[in-house]
């Protein structure tokens, strides 16, 4: 009875092979868009889409185990059937499992996978990049395009050349950046841009708290120490050891002055001025002012830690 029962069950569910007519019918009857809508909306009922945008989570094996003969029409391709059955659709090939071969080849593809993530996640350019992680752009379908430039400091310089980027601002950075002796190179252009800097004079009022706000001081720290950084890449200056070490450098009334240059762009601001008509009275000893501005007759004294 028990081989009698297998043999029956055999008999009702083993599919009669393929025919080449019934492969050609088949074919034949998905050339109807209409016949092509129904069996995908089918396909979408069973998976639970609500929407166009579901169908962005469909993958090549739920569609060749639905209807094997109409995904083999369209190149095993479900971007290609999909644009081909909802044709009202502007359908993004990134935003599938997987793209289409090559597709990442063109630089306009990268730019609008960029943007539409960057819309996504409400990105305010360019700072805000700074902040995607590497696993944020692979779970929204940028693998491959990560891939293919290794790292965020790479894919975002191709796609926006016109933005200056820099390595060490970038989230979750690899713990051997600072071993990159190009990184450093871009550490010292964005310190000195952030400062104003003027000369390589300004170097010696650089503080390590002003390092740390520039996300700085751990790279600093691992080339061993300021000083040693500067000697490196900047080797015709000749840099004073003692003046880095010493805590009167006042690198924080440097940044006040930095502040009143922003606020008044067409005034002179001086620091440690000491003006001919300011003097103490008991001493006749000109008085010395932090930050001056003598086209408005202003000036500050910073009081910070040890006043500087």
């Amino acid at each position: 009875m028990a081989v009698s029962a297998t043999r029956a069950y055999c008999q009702l569910h083993t599919p009669p092979p393929p025919t080449t007519t019934s492969r050609y019918e088949a074919r034949g009857k998905w050339a109807d868009a209409t016949a092509r809508r129904r069996s995908l909306e089918q396909l979408g009922a069973l998976q639970g889409y609500e929407s166009m945008e579901d169908w962005y989570n469909v993958t090549s094996r739920i569609l060749r185990e639905h209807s094997p003969t109409l995904f083999h029409q369209y190149s095993s391709s479900p971007i290609k059937l999909l644009r081909a059955t909802f044709p009202e659709k502007d359908w993004v090939p990134h935003k599938f499992p997987r793209t289409p071969k090559g597709y990442w080849n063109d630089l306009k593809n990268q730019e609008a996978f960029l943007k539409d993530l960057g819309d996504s996640l409400s990105v305010n350019f360019p700072k805000g990049w700074y902040q995607v992680t590497s696993e944020t752009i692979q779970r929204y379908g940028g693998s491959g395009l990560l891939k293919r430039y290794g790292t965020r400091y790479n894919l975002l310089r191709a796609v926006y050349p016109d933005i200056e980027w820099y390595p060490h601002l970038f989230r979750k950075s690899p713990t051997n950046i600072w071993k990159d002796d190009h990184v450093v190179k871009q550490l010292l252009k964005y310190v000195e841009k952030e400062l104003k800097h003027e000369s390589l004079e300004d170097w010696h009022r650089v503080s390590t708290r002003q390092l740390q706000e520039l996300k700085g001081d751990y790279i600093v720290k691992k080339r061993g120490g300021l000083y040693q950084v500067l000697t490196e890449f900047y080797p015709d200056q000749d840099w004073q050891r003692n003046v880095f070490q010493f805590r009167g450098k006042k690198a924080m009334q440097n940044k006040l002055a930095l502040a009143a240059r922003q606020l008044f762009l067409e005034a002179e601001v001086l620091q440690d001025s000491t003006p001919r008509y300011l003097e103490y009275e008991d001493t006749s000893r000109a008085i010395e002012l932090d930050v001056h501005i003598p086209s408005l007759n202003i000036a500050f004294e910073y009081q910070g830690f040890y006043h500087y």
